[in-house]
């Protein structure tokens, strides 16, 4: 009996052993968040028929695809809503000029997060929440950094001379020569960045924002020649071969991670900041796409409140969590989101609840409901300050389910009405007066109020 009760207590010691070391080694999955610049729903595997995108098809075909997923109307916003998920007027950065890309330092970004629970955390491409300190990307809790500066390529605070090719960029905040097109650079920096990672055994989260499809119009002849010869006008076959170009380096990504034998354990989240840049599209005036522009049917491309200004692709991959590969989801998602997903996905702690305008959409990534996600609102808005009468400049649209106020004058269904068509305003005033109350989820205020009349718009 003795002898039993020695066993009994070795076979337990050796058990609370085993899931101590199991847990400390427990393996973190890594994370990439991809996100590109004014590329609309430009990838073949969405319908474009002028496109070949094979390597991110291959992703779309490997992922959950979230078809109801929405970023802001311009990049800084969406790029701050990554960073905090929060609505970007919270964070100072909601606009792409005049002192309001720079975001309060005060956010607690993604970066920091996971950095502060052991991630390397890098940052290659644009960042466009603020060039000096401490705004920059490695004053927010990224380790390393390969960044342009500005909102594109050549603007104005970029480094002088830089036009797309052998260009100087700013590694951890010193400039530095790179040789090759923008697209390969920034590529090329990620996957260094993860084989050093690798090297030293430690889990990494990477923000990897090309600045293509970006102002200016710049791709390698060899690149936009093809769809000049199939009769693109010059602009956009230069559009269609940034994509082609991007698409190369999507593989050159993919089979990284594959030879480094890690594909399985990374999270690979892709999006694009906002919609189709209007000078490969060729918009008429009511903002629908003309000749050879593809926007998914939906009306408006960047800047627009219309469904092709925010309703985007989003494509999360992780094999080894075994989400729902290759399914489509049609849950209300949005650029708010991905911090807290992925905190949760990763099971990242945080010391104090943290502040969020968005929703972790873990659920629906394995086929569940996301919770308390039915009756959600979102507000997305573009605001000029010095100019609140400019109603061609300020802009906001209102979600909530089916219904989009737009621009507090025109009401659409998109399940009816994709397309937005037929605005249907005076025949439901009972919706506008519910959408024009819509409340946000850290404020009793109303949208109105705290989103629109604080900025002196409306």
């Amino acid at each position: 009996m003795r002898n039993y009760f020695i066993l009994k207590y070795v076979i337990l010691f050796s058990l609370i052993l085993s899931s101590s070391f199991l847990a400390q080694n427990k393996k973190s999955p890594n994370v990439i968040v991809i996100m590109t610049d004014d590329m609309g729903n430009n990838i073949a595997g969405l319908g474009n028929p002028w496109l070949k995108t094979p390597s991110m098809d291959k992703l779309k075909n490997e992922s959950v695809y979230l078809t109801n997923f929405h970023q802001n109307l311009m990049c800084t916003p969406s790029r701050a809503a990554i960073m905090t998920g929060k609505y970007a007027l919270r964070t100072g950065a909601w606009r792409t000029s005049v002192g309001r890309s720079n975001m309060r330092t005060e956010e607690i970004t993604i970066a920091e997060i996971f950095k502060e629970n052991g991630y390397k955390t890098g940052s290659f491409g644009k960042w466009h929440l603020g060039d000096t300190w401490p705004y920059r990307s490695i004053d927010q809790g990224f380790d390393e950094s390969v960044n342009l500066k500005c909102g594109g390529i050549s603007q104005i605070s970029d480094y002088w001379g830089n036009d797309y090719f052998d260009d100087t960029y700013y590694h951890n905040g010193i400039p530095q020569k790179y040789e090759g097109f923008c697209t390969n650079v920034f590529f090329d920096e990620t996957i260094r960045f993860i084989r050093e990672c690798k090297k030293s055994n430690d889990p990494f989260m990477i923000y990897l924002a090309p600045n293509v499809t970006h102002l200016p119009k710049i791709v390698g002849e060899e690149y936009s020649k093809p769809f000049i010869d199939k009769g693109h006008k010059r602009n956009q076959a230069i559009y269609y071969g940034m994509i082609t170009n991007l698409d190369e380096n999507f593989g050159k990504l993919m089979s990284s991670l594959v030879e480094l034998g890690i594909e399985d354990d990374t999270i690979i989240i892709f999006t694009t900041d906002d919609g189709t840049a209007g000078y490969a599209a060729q918009f008429n005036k009511e903002e629908r796409a003309l000749e050879n522009g593809f926007n998914l049917g939906q009306r408006g491309g960047k800047g627009s409140p219309y469904e092709g200004g925010h309703r985007l692709y989003s494509f999360i991959k992780w094999s080894g969590g075994k989400i729902l590969a290759g399914q489509e989801i049609d849950q209300l998602t949005s650029v708010l989101d991905i911090y807290p997903t992925l905190l949760d996905l990763c099971d990242i702690k945080t010391k104090e609840k943290k502040d969020y305008d968005g929703i972790s959409f873990k659920n629906a990534l394995y086929g569940k409901e996301i919770p308390n996600n039915k009756n959600r609102s979102l507000v997305l808005t573009k605001l000029t300050p010095d100019k609140p009468d400019d109603f061609k400049r300020n802009k906001s649209c209102v979600i909530q389910g089916d219904w989009r106020w737009v621009n507090k004058k025109e009401l659409y269904n998109v399940k009816d009405d994709r397309s937005q068509k037929n605005n249907i305003a005076d025949k439901h005033p009972e919706i506008v007066d519910k959408l024009n109350l819509v409340r946000t989820d850290n404020d009793d205020k109303p949208i109105d109020s705290i989103v629109i009349s604080d900025c002196g718009i409306f």
